[in-house]
């Protein structure tokens, strides 16, 4: 469960992080860039999953 706890904290971070970066400083890349980001830790913890051995080498165990 600690790896879905971090991969929630790091996109919610950096969620948080692209939309104030937008908003305040009018970076419009930011928020696209969020989302690349959130995107690619996505696909690593996936491909994580899949080599996984069993379920308690994934977050679900």
């Amino acid at each position: 469960m600690q790896s879905l706890t971090r991969v929630e904290a790091l996109t919610r971070h950096r969620w948080l992080l692209g939309l104030s970066a937008n908003a305040a400083l009018g970076w419009w890349w930011a928020d696209p860039l969020t989302g690349l980001f959130i995107a690619e830790v996505a696909a690593i913890e996936a491909v994580n999953t899949w080599r996984a051995e069993s379920l308690a080498d994934t977050c679900c165990a």
